[in-house]
């Protein structure tokens, strides 16, 4: 019998992935999940502990904490020449430069007292801006790497895998911690750090780069015109920058109180972090399924009041006075699951957004627009204790407050008011499948 042609091919673009784009997919897994324990560190309190046990002030901890953030600032320019130069060229450089910053900064508790935060904040600084050609060409090395059609079960392996990674990491450095850890055992995690950079960069390199670089057709200043006027391109970078100003140094926040007001251990702030990102691990799924159902406006809806209500619980833990570690920890679990869910939304709007020329550009803005917004975040709070804008203690209908806790009830205040931003929300994906095997 003659086989009967099939009405409905497959469409070109449910072609298998050719195995040069299998290997690069597996190699940028790799890549990041490498490479992220170092950011969670800085997130999650352990950079924070570190820097404690140097002798360094909390107020400049703070700002300290922000620099890999404030870094990104500079992907515009950068991402503008990655475009041009190679993506991978300024990248693969960049890595090697930023594992000597984060070695320089694990050496820094074995130098004189005198040269040690001047040596830690140098190695931040380093690893900091070194990062930033990676950063850059991210999105726009990965976007021919990755079949359309597979980008959202793509993207879910990638964030589940390297968040796994980085529980199970905070749950060695929690194992390893004591309540009062000394500085030498935080210079052996941040040896562990080093060593996840360098495995970064050698994973790095075996991601093809399937793009050319490209002439100059236009100035950094014309390329940037042209990427601020796509449309509802600007917009949503602005509701992402308030979003993320209002919310970013919570966990840091939450940290500080745990260690300065409620009297936990080093293991004890670490394992909050590690229930954050377990927490994370829950929103990707539950964030990623919501997203193809319903949109991205909905779950951004439910993150603003999310991280109002979180922000506000944990300023009131005095109303939970026998668990006050259950109660942290419940807020950790739940932040870390909205901070997720909003991160899928986010990324899923930027790559719907991202014209096809000057994708690393485009890119770049978008990323610099997130991560400085949860860099000032940081600095804000830190501006604000520095001045003694506020009583350091108080009360609020009989519940003992301190100034940590008015940052968090402000903070908690903003994002609420910030609702009424989600007009600046393009919504321009429906469905995406940003989870395996999710249609």
């Amino acid at each position: 019998m003659q086989n009967t042609p099939n009405p409905n091919p497959p469409a070109a673009t449910e072609a298998s992935p050719s195995p040069v784009q299998r290997r690069g997919m597996r190699a940028a897994i790799l890549t990041q999940s490498c490479g992220v324990i170092a950011q969670l560190s800085f997130k999650y309190g352990i950079i924070l502990l570190y820097l404690r046990s140097l002798g360094i002030p909390a107020t400049r901890i703070l700002v300290y904490v922000a620099l890999p953030f404030l870094g990104y600032l500079l992907t515009v320019p950068v991402a503008y020449y990655a475009d041009r130069w190679g993506k991978k060229r300024l990248a693969t450089f960049g890595l090697a430069v930023s594992t000597a910053g984060m070695a320089l900064l694990a050496l820094s508790g074995s130098l004189p007292q005198a040269s040690r935060e001047a040596a830690a904040v140098l190695g931040i600084l380093v690893f900091s801006v070194a990062q930033v050609p990676f950063s850059a060409s991210w999105y726009a090395l990965l976007s021919p790497v990755v079949p359309e059609h597979m980008r959202g079960r793509f993207f879910g392996r990638l964030r589940l895998s390297w968040q796994a990674v980085g529980v199970v990491f905070a749950s060695v450095c929690a194992l390893v911690l004591s309540a009062e850890s000394p500085t030498s055992s935080y210079q052996w995690l941040l040896a562990a750090l080093t060593v996840g950079q360098v495995l970064k960069l050698l994973n790095y390199t075996r991601i093809p780069e399937l793009e050319r670089p490209k002439e100059a057709r236009h100035t950094l200043r014309e390329a940037l015109a042209v990427v601020l006027h796509v449309p509802d391109y600007l917009p949503f970078c602005s509701y992402v920058f308030l979003l993320m100003l209002f919310t970013a140094a919570a966990p840091v926040v939450f940290a500080l109180i745990g260690k300065e007001v409620l009297g936990f251990g080093d293991n004890t702030v670490v394992w909050l972090g590690n229930l954050a990102m377990l927490g994370a691990v829950g929103g990707y799924f539950l964030g990623g399924r919501a997203v193809d159902r319903h949109g991205t406006k909905p779950v951004f809806l439910i993150c603003h009041f999310g991280y109002g209500v979180l922000m506000t619980l944990f300023a009131f833990r005095a109303i939970a006075p026998g668990a006050l570690f259950a109660w942290a920890a419940g807020i950790s679990v739940g932040f870390g699951a909205i901070t997720a869910a909003s991160s899928i939304a986010i990324t899923t709007e930027v790559f719907a957004l991202l014209p096809q020329e000057n994708k690393s550009l485009a890119g770049a803005v978008a990323s610099s627009v997130h991560i400085g917004g949860g860099a000032l975040s940081s600095i804000l709070v830190a501006w604000i204790l520095k001045l003694g804008l506020l009583r350091e203690t108080w009360t609020l209908g009989g519940v003992a407050m301190t100034h940590y806790d008015s940052v968090l009830l402000g903070y908690a205040g903003m994002v609420m008011l910030l609702v009424v931003t989600l007009g600046q929300v393009p919504s321009v994906v429906r469905k995406h499948e940003w989870m395996p095997g999710t249609r």
